[in-house]
C-alpha cells in the first residue's frame, strides 16, 4: 500500500536508496546536536552554582569596600573621637550616628601669604595742603570656623551588605559551586552564628530568636537568621572581624558575578563559551538539521517501493519494537530542547523549541500516512486518548467475537 500522492519509475529504488542515505546521515547528526544540548543541561545547572558563588564573593567584597569608606568617612572620624567605644556598639545603635566636622581658616601676617599694602585714598577737595590719606591695612589674624554635622551614610551600606549576605538559598547554592566555597562558607556561618550567641548571652542584645527555624534541610542547607538580630547582636568589631574572616581570593580578577561560570567545553568545539548562546546556536542547527531531514523523509515517503529493503526504514520497519526505537530517536532532539529549557529556567529558549516540535511533528505525521509504522500510531493513540479523557469516558473496545451456538 502506498501513499497518496505517491509514485512508480524505473529508477525509484536508487532514489530512495539516496534519500534515505540522506536521512541517515542527518539523522545522525541531528541526534548529535541532542547529545550536545543534553550535555549543556549539566551546564546550565552548574551556572546556577557558580553563579550564586559570584554573587556572595561579590556582597563580601562590597562589605570590606564599605567598611574602608566609613574608616575614611570625617563624619564618623568625628563621631568616633567623641564616642571611643563606638567599635562595641550593635550595629542597630550606629544606623543614626552623627559626626561633625569643624573647618577652620586662618590667615597670619608673617611668614605666610603677603599683606596687602596700605592704598593711598584720593585727595580730598578743600584740602590746601593737598596730602594724601592712606587707607588702613586690612587686619590679619583672623580665624573663621565653620561646622557640620551629617550621618556616616557607609552604616546604611553596611546592613544592606549584611542582609544580602543573610540569604538561605544563595548561601545553599553558593557553597555547591566547589569544595572550596563549601567549606569556606560554613566556616563563615558558623563563627556568625557562635558570635551572635556568644552577644546575646553577654546582654548586647536581647533576641529571642536569632536562627530563623527551616521548612526543609536539604542537602549543603545553610541556616538564615532573623534580620532584627543580627543588627542588633552584631557590633561594628563584629562585622569587620566576619568581614576578613575566609575573605574569598579569586585568582581572575574579571570573574565575578556571572563570568565566574564555568565556560562550555562541549563537541564541536566551535560553539560559544557562554552556556546561553551555546544552546541558541545548537538549536539553531538542530533546526536547520530537521529540516534537512524532514524533506528528504517526504520525498522517500512518496516512493511506491517505500520502506526498502536494506535502507534506514526499511530496516527499522522489521518490528514493532524496532519502529518504537525509531520514534524514541524521532522525538529524542525535541526532548533535550526541554531538558535545557527546565534546567536553565529560562523562557526564552522555548523559542529554539517550537520550530524543532513543529518539524519532528511533521516527519511523524509523514511516515504515519505510509505502512512504515504498521498498527503502531503513537500520535493518534494520544489524541484519541486525551479526547476520551476530556470527555469523561474510556476508549470504547470492539465486540469480542462470540461462537455461534451449537
Amino acid at each position: 500500500m502506498g501513499t497518496t500522492g505517491s509514485y512508480h519509475s524505473p529508477d525509484s529504488g536508487g532514489i530512495e536508496t539516496a534519500a534515505s542515505q540522506a536521512c541517515t546521515r542527518s539523522g545522525t547528526f541531528a541526534l548529535l546536536l541532542a547529545v550536545v544540548l543534553f550535555l549543556l543541561s549539566a551546564y546550565w545547572l552548574q551556572e546556577k552554582k557558580s553563579l550564586a558563588a559570584g554573587q556572595y564573593s561579590a556582597y563580601r567584597y562590597n562589605l570590606v569596600i564599605h567598611l574602608d569608606a566609613l574608616d575614611a568617612d570625617p563624619f564618623w572620624q568625628g563621631y568616633a573621637q567623641v564616642n571611643p567605644g563606638a567599635e562595641d556598639l550593635p550595629i542597630s545603635a550606629l544606623f543614626h550616628a552623627t559626626g561633625t566636622v569643624t573647618i577652620e581658616s586662618r590667615e597670619t601676617g608673617g611668614g605666610g601669604a603677603a599683606l596687602i599694602p596700605a592704598v593711598p585714598s584720593p585727595v580730598r577737595k578743600g584740602d590746601g595742603q593737598g596730602k594724601e590719606h592712606l587707607a588702613p591695612a586690612r587686619p590679619t589674624g583672623l580665624t573663621a570656623t565653620t561646622s557640620f554635622a551629617m550621618e556616616a551614610r557607609e552604616m546604611g551600606d553596611i546592613r544592606k551588605d549584611i542582609e544580602l549576605l543573610n540569604d538561605s538559598k544563595l548561601l545553599t547554592r553558593a557553597r555547591q559551586n566547589s569544595n572550596f566555597f563549601e567549606f569556606s562558607i560554613v566556616r563563615w556561618v558558623s563563627k556568625l552564628s557562635t558570635t551572635m550567641y556568644a552577644n546575646n548571652a553577654r546582654g548586647i542584645c536581647l533576641a529571642s530568636v536569632i536562627a530563623l527555624p527551616a521548612k526543609s534541610t536539604p542537602a549543603h542547607y545553610t541556616p538564615q537568621f532573623d534580620q532584627k538580630a543580627m543588627v542588633d547582636c552584631l557590633t561594628l568589631r563584629n562585622v569587620r572581624d566576619l568581614a576578613r574572616f575566609e575573605f574569598p581570593t579569586i585568582a581572575n580578577p574579571d570573574s565575578m558575578m556571572r563570568h565566574v561560570a564555568q565556560d562550555v567545553d562541549v563537541s564541536p568545539g566551535s560553539f560559544p563559551k557562554d552556556p546561553y548562546m551555546a544552546t541558541i546556536v545548537a538549536q539553531g542547527l538542530l533546526f536547520l538539521v530537521l529540516t534537512y531531514f524532514a524533506a528528504f523523509v517526504r520525498e522517500v515517503a512518496s516512493v511506491e517501493t517505500f520502506p526498502l529493503r536494506g535502507t534506514l526504514f526499511g530496516v527499522f520497519s522489521k518490528s514493532s519494537w524496532m519502529t518504537f526505537v525509531f520514534f524514541l530517536a524521532l522525538w529524542v532532539p525535541f526532548a533535550a530542547c526541554c531538558t535545557v529549557l527546565v534546567a536553565s529556567a529560562n523562557v526564552t529558549l522555548s523559542i529554539g523549541l517550537i520550530p524543532v516540535a513543529l518539524v519532528t511533528l511533521f516527519v511523524q505525521r509523514t511516515l504515519e500516512r505510509t505502512t512504515f509504522f504498521g498498527s503502531f500510531r503513537p500520535l493518534t493513540f494520544l489524541v484519541e486518548r486525551f479526547k476520551f479523557v476530556r470527555r469523561g469516558r474510556k476508549p470504547e473496545e470492539p465486540p469480542s467475537v462470540q461462537n455461534p451456538p451449537a
